[in-house]
This record gives C-alpha cells, sequence and structure tokens, in this order.
C-alpha cells in the first residue's frame, strides 16, 4: 500500500508522523496551523467530528491538543484502514470511533449526538461545492452545539448559509479555510 506522511504539529504527540493515503490531499501544515491558533481556546475537553477524514490528520491533531474524543467519518476502506494505524500507533482508540460510511449518509441519518466542533476537508471538486456547502451545513446543524464550530477547508472562498456565520475566513497558498458558527435557533 502506497501512503506519504505528514506530522502532528503541536500537543502531547507533537512531531509524530501520520501516514497519509496516496491520491488524498491533507490540509497543509500552514492551515492546520492557522485553523489550531483559532480554535485552541475552544479544544479542552471538545467532542469532535471529522468528516472525510482520511488520515485523521485533523482529528488526530485535535486530540494531540487536548480534545476529548473524534469521530472520524470516512468512506474508502484504505484510508479508513491508514487511519485506524495511525490511531493504534498513537494508542488512541478510547478516544476515537471510525465510521466507514459516506459523509453525506452519516450526517442525514444520525441523531442524538453533538459536537463541539466539526472539521470538513471534502476532495476538491468545484462541481459539487455549492450544492454540497449548504446541503452539508443544513444536515450537520443538528449535529453541533450552539456555541460550536465548523471548520472547513475549500479551493475558494465560501459564504454562510442561512441559519450560519462566518467567525473566521483565511487562505494559505491555494486553500481557504472558513470557521462557522450555527446562529441559534
Amino acid at each position: 500500500m502506497r501512503y506519504g506522511q505528514i506530522r502532528i504539529i503541536a500537543g502531547q504527540w507533537r512531531s509524530r508522523k501520520l501516514r497519509v493515503p496516496a491520491k488524498t490531499r491533507p490540509p497543509q501544515n500552514a492551515l492546520r496551523e492557522s485553523l489550531f491558533a483559532i480554535l485552541q481556546p475552544h479544544l479542552d475537553a471538545a467532542r469532535c467530528l471529522d468528516l472525510y477524514a482520511g488520515s485523521g490528520s485533523l482529528g488526530l491533531e485535535a486530540l494531540s491538543r487536548g480534545a476529548k474524543s473524534v469521530a472520524f467519518v470516512e468512506k474508502s476502506r484504505i484510508a479508513t484502514k491508514i487511519l485506524n494505524a495511525n490511531i493504534d500507533e498513537l494508542d488512541a482508540k478510547s478516544q476515537t470511533t471510525v465510521i466507514l460510511q459516506d459523509v453525506h449518509n452519516f450526517v442525514s441519518r444520525t441523531a442524538g449526538q453533538q459536537f463541539e466542533i466539526i472539521f470538513a476537508d471534502p476532495p476538491y471538486s468545484d462541481a459539487i461545492y455549492d450544492k454540497w456547502w449548504a446541503n452539508l451545513l443544513g444536515a450537520t446543524r443538528k449535529l453541533i452545539y450552539d456555541n460550536g464550530f465548523f471548520c472547513c477547508e475549500s479551493p475558494r472562498v465560501m459564504s454562510a448559509p442561512s441559519g450560519w456565520s462566518i467567525k473566521r475566513a483565511t487562505r494559505r497558498g491555494t486553500a481557504h479555510l472558513t470557521i462557522l458558527s450555527p446562529n441559534e435557533l
């Protein structure tokens, strides 16, 4: 099996290597540094959801920095195998759940769980983004606390759909990071 590697930036597993599935695009270090600098005050004991998990780099970085738990959702069996190997390598099984399922199926069928932080790093394909963005945010609204954060990497600037407010938007290289919070119901 072919794979690349990236490192966890900070926290208890600082500098530990993670395997990355071939043909995936993990978030660049500069983007992850920006994201976690913003989220750090909110990570302590947070429950996180990592959608389109791939190697698990976002969720595992969150755990390294103090999050309580992470649920990873990934539809690729190969990526899930690598994700599980990364979790085993860090001895993080007790803090993680890996769900082998399509993200849209997961968010539309999941009820009764809520998270403080949701990460989404979907494959870059502009053809799906407009429809995907509104649909995913609408479906994840029930999964996030009112004071939670939805963090998404995208190939372009994303606007806030109804029911959401942009808390921060930044760009690192060709990647755009948008952090939103749901408007109170």
